[in-house]
């Protein structure tokens, strides 16, 4: 039980502690009809009263404060091995001379191997933009790879294939099983809340509200995420702009915790007849 609900449960005792003490008087002290009946309607205001407590009670009780859940939400996620799931996301803005719609899924896997964290990510995405009464579509693919070494991004739309290698940042790729890094991050620009649990695919979550306090971030609403109580990930998160239209919708499918991950799947190798650009060097 949490400290939250006690003082609940507490008034909800004494509501029926009433009850019984009004119920008592009906049938010992009150000895004249409307004296009862005056009772009787003290009787059953009460009983409505527990049980409009009790309906209340029942609802989303939200006990723990923002940092609370960050702590837990840090907790579990960095005691994980290795992470997969795949991933939808939907953007879309309006205005009057400009309108964009993309939608972008895939898969993402990470794998811990010493004190490295190597990852792969295959995405495609499917794009449409109309300016100006004109329709412009465009699919492109996706592939990066973070070997513990190198990262190599492959990009792929129309008929351009390109392979940039690059220098890792490992930082970067901690963050992935270091919640904490990416919660101070954000908080130097946006302030957390708490809101109601929320169930995801019959998932208990935690849900945290972030809205900007930077000022150059005035284009940009709040966010709304709902994170998983048993592993602490992300499993849908909705983005708004400032007048409270959704902008963009993330959800997360088919997530594994610390399952096997081949190591062939953090191996890179360019497509046949694509050459590689080796920008790990500077060059």
């Amino acid at each position: 039980m949490t400290e939250d609900f006690r003082p609940r449960l507490r008034i909800l005792c004494e509501v029926f502690a009433y009850c019984i003490r009004t119920a008592a008087a009906i049938g010992v002290r009150e000895r004249h009809w409307k004296r009862k009946e005056t009772g009787m309607r003290r009787f059953i205001g009460a009983v409505m009263l527990a049980a409009a407590f009790v309906a209340v009670s029942n609802g989303p009780v939200r006990a723990e404060s923002a940092d609370e859940i960050k702590k837990q939400i840090h907790a579990k996620v960095s005691k994980l091995k290795t992470i997969s799931y795949k991933m939808k996301s939907v953007s879309e803005t309006t205005d009057p001379n400009l309108s964009t719609k993309s939608t972008t899924e895939g898969t993402l896997e990470y794998m811990r191997k010493g004190d490295k964290i190597l990852s792969r990510m295959e995405m495609t995405s499917k794009s449409i933009m109309v300016m100006g009464g004109n329709e412009t579509k465009t699919d492109s693919k996706m592939i990066i790879v973070d070997d513990g070494e190198f990262i190599y991004n492959y990009s792929e739309a129309a008929d351009s294939k390109h392979v940039i290698k690059q220098k890792r940042d490992q930082s970067n790729s901690e963050a992935v099983f270091n919640p904490e890094k990416g919660f101070k991050d954000t908080e130097k620009m946006y302030a957390y809340k708490a809101l109601p649990d929320e169930t995801v695919d019959g998932k208990p979550c935690w849900t945290l509200e972030m809205t900007p306090t930077d000022p150059s971030l005035a284009y940009i609403g709040k966010s709304v995420t709902c994170y998983d109580k048993a592993t602490g990930m992300v499993l849908k998160s909705t983005t708004y702009d400032p007048k409270g239209k959704v902008t963009t919708s993330m959800t997360i499918t088919d997530l594994k915790v610390d399952a096997d991950i081949p190591a062939e799947r953090f191996k890179f190798t360019p497509p046949p007849g694509v050459e590689v650009h080796d920008a790990s060097k500077g060059g």
